[in-house]
């Protein structure tokens, strides 16, 4: 489940979920998310812009792939919304349902297919551009691999620009990311990590839970995963400072309901770092760089060397003040 706002309080109330519950769906999850009979993943962008249901199939009820039957659905709790699916490309109906607040966004479809679609979002208050991919991955890992190509070839497209994609993996990419089960990264889990490694993403930083699936646990025999992830490159970290994923607790469905949060504005802007010469000739130089190359950073090779060159900064600042007395720097 993935919401995707900065503001909560747009999202649906109880009431609002009793209607929905009463035209074949199960309620959702509170005030965070709109469940479908299993799950559904919702995504929003700066504060109430955009709404994603992606995860499970919608039941039969709403209509397979009938995008009119779900905006008769969807309008009942994101009134005046523009709405799609993927449900055309889909053998059993929709697996993923967009919609999104024309007030507060343009969003354009650049591609989709049954596992995946492509957006292009452009915020009306700022008018910064941002691509999202919203993911909803097979079962079998054998019937995954098409989605890491595609993957792939869309990063060839957005190349440097802000992207995140976000939704339900299918699939853990580390051994941290289970509780239980083989201590070996399996072949799922490779093809997995070797993709986000080609694009080039990280998971953006994160609070709450960290396991996003629940197979229905009954006292040491369930499951726990963490198989839904918000993730993005350089490009959206550079420009949306401060985003966050928040990962709530687990009420309806089976996962964990996700808020990606990008606040509206930053009013703080650090000074850029300027290294200053000098600092070669003090004697812990080259202990505090050790230092900081030595520590264990996760990610793709060039995320890794940004990472450690940002925790350079506040020791290398300290030896200047140190060395000059002075930290206008």
């Amino acid at each position: 489940m993935v919401h995707f706002a900065d503001q909560v309080e747009v999202l649906p109330t109880e009431q609002h979920m009793d209607e929905v519950a009463g035209n074949g769906m199960s309620s959702g999850v509170g005030q965070a998310t709109l469940g479908t009979p299993t799950h559904v993943a919702q995504a929003a962008s700066k504060s109430h812009g955009l709404n994603s249901n992606s995860s499970q199939p919608l039941d039969a009820n709403v209509g397979s792939g009938n995008i009119n039957g779900e905006e008769v659905l969807c309008s009942k709790v994101f009134r005046n919304w523009d709405w799609t699916s993927n449900g055309h490309l889909c053998s059993k109906g929709s697996r993923i349902v967009l919609g999104w607040n024309q007030d507060e966004i343009d969003l354009t479809v650049i591609s989709m297919d049954d596992q995946v679609i492509h957006v292009c979002i452009r915020f009306k208050a700022d008018k910064k551009e941002l691509f999202c991919s919203f993911i909803y991955a097979h079962n079998r890992y054998t019937h995954r691999r098409p989605l890491w190509d595609n993957l792939k070839m869309h990063k060839l497209y957005t190349r440097a620009r802000p992207w995140c994609i976000l939704g339900d993996f299918n699939s853990a990419l580390h051994l941290e990311d289970k509780v239980a089960g083989s201590s070996v990264i399996d072949i799922s889990m490779r093809e997995f990590k070797e993709c986000i490694d080609e694009v080039e993403l990280v998971d953006i930083n994160r609070s709450g839970l960290q396991f996003t699936w629940n197979q229905k646990p009954r006292g040491l025999d369930g499951t726990l995963k963490k198989i839904d992830r918000i993730m993005a490159n350089l490009g959206f970290m550079d420009l949306f400072v401060g985003a966050h994923a928040i990962f709530q607790p687990y009420r309806i469905s089976d996962h964990s309901p996700a808020i990606l949060t990008i606040p509206a504005s930053v009013t703080f802007k650090p000074r850029p770092f300027k290294f200053a010469n000098i600092l070669v000739q003090n004697p812990s130089f080259k202990e505090k760089v050790k230092e900081a190359w030595g520590t264990n950073v996760s990610g793709f090779f060039m995320y890794r060397v940004v990472s450690k060159l940002k925790l350079l900064k506040k020791p290398l600042r300290g030896l200047l003040f140190c060395e000059e007395g002075n930290n206008d720097f």
